[in-house]
């Protein structure tokens, strides 16, 4: 029993580094492949919209999702912020933030939020990029 077990795992584990080799070129051809059809997306002129990018091949469609600026709240810091800003209203009952509200009334310079009005910095907000996504869709 103990030397068909020990060869049994000696077979598992070629097999299973063969499956991780053949993966692993699999991602690498796909990657490749990918980026050079992203390179070819930049020189066909595409249909684009407010928020993608989209190219149609004949087998598929060439995607670019266009990044977005994103913002995390920190409330412990943006509520009581609004209440000694006069924002009182923005603040839900249960002591959130009305972000859909506030939102509309910010700008964002770098990784600062501030209120469109005043230009005061607006303490809980973080803001950071999100990349663009690129697809290939098939």
């Amino acid at each position: 029993y103990d030397r068909l077990k020990a060869l049994a795992d000696e077979q598992i584990a070629a097999i299973n580094e063969k499956v991780a080799a053949a993966r692993k070129r699999m991602e690498n051809g796909t990657s490749y492949l990918t980026s050079c059809l992203a390179d070819f997306f930049a020189t066909v002129p595409h249909k684009e919209t407010k928020t993608t990018e989209k190219y149609r091949l004949l087998s598929g469609t060439l995607t670019f999702k266009k990044g977005t600026t994103k913002t995390k709240l920190d409330e412990t810091k943006l509520v009581p912020w609004l209440k000694a800003n006069g924002y009182g209203e923005l603040v839900k009952v249960e002591e959130s933030t009305r972000w859909a509200d506030l939102k509309k009334l910010l700008s964002y310079t770098g990784d600062i939020a501030t209120l469109t009005e005043t230009g005061e910095i607006v303490e809980g907000v973080t803001v950071y990029e999100a990349p663009g996504i690129f697809t290939v869709d098939v």
